[in-house]
């Protein structure tokens, strides 16, 4: 049977799409990688699994050092060293995915009734609200990110780190709050147990990001808790601004569309 000239094969010295020889295992000109052979399931599933998840680049190393040993993690991160660790913005992705996931899964969405215990009575618009954050709560919850990096950058200029840097410790902190609080979420499959669960992680948000700052900044552990609560007090204030000068004439827009 003749060879089939349309397979690229990469088990060669030279890598045939830039006519460079590799160095190693990678063309140093695209990067490209050398694949030993022609793809199979299990090497496409492996590569789909690693490039998803970036287990291979340290994922669960990255969550072990978040909780045991944060300020290295950052410093290295911040000074270079980010091969070991899994991106930042990813890393905060997933694992927020996984805490959406679990908290849907206990059923806190589909019984409103309980806020009514606590004083909430939730109308046909409430429904669609609470609709609305369940579907997008991933994205709802890394919204604030962005606002609690830039009000600590603009309050900590002494610290002289720029606002990404900012952004990069914020994500990684939140991160690190979300797992911490997980075990709390068997909370939310007891009637009364959302306010709880809910006081707790607020709690444990706020002490370990003062944890983080504490430890990377070489602070006092109160003056850091401090701070960032300073922060987000400056941050849902910096929120709503955005949300009036934004949101305002979006909404003008949309009622004169939609009542043309």
């Amino acid at each position: 049977m003749a060879k089939n000239d349309s397979l690229v094969s990469i088990n060669q010295d030279t890598y045939r799409f830039c006519g460079i020889e590799f160095q190693g295992d990678f063309c140093h000109a695209c990067g490209q990688k050398r694949i030993g052979g022609r793809f199979t399931i299990k090497q496409s599933g492996a590569w789909v699994f690693c490039e998803v998840f970036n287990l291979d680049r340290g994922f669960l190393f990255t969550t072990k050092q978040i909780i045991v040993n944060t300020r290295k993690l950052i410093s290295e991160y911040l000074s270079g060293g980010t091969k070991k660790y899994t991106h930042p913005f990813r890393f905060l992705f997933v694992w927020v995915t996984i805490n959406t996931l679990i908290t849907i899964s206990t059923g806190v969405f589909d019984n409103l009734d309980q806020f009514e215990d606590y004083g909430f009575k939730i109308d046909e618009e409430g429904k669609q609200i609470m609709d609305y954050i369940k579907k997008y709560m991933t994205i709802i919850a890394m919204s604030g990110i962005p606002f609690i990096s830039l009000t600590s950058y603009l309050i900590s200029k002494k610290r002289k780190l720029f606002y990404t840097e900012h952004l990069i410790i914020s994500s990684y902190a939140y991160a690190g709050s979300v797992i911490v609080g997980l075990p709390f979420l068997c909370l939310l499959f007891f009637p009364t147990g959302i306010l709880i669960q809910s006081n707790i992680n607020m709690i444990i948000y706020l002490l370990f990001f003062g944890n983080v700052l504490h430890k990377f900044f070489k602070e006092n552990y109160i003056e850091s808790t401090a701070k960032f609560l300073l922060v987000n007090v400056l941050t849902i204030l910096l929120a709503l601004i955005f949300v009036l000068v934004i949101g305002t004439p979006l909404v003008i827009l949309y009622k004169e569309y939609f009542s043309s």
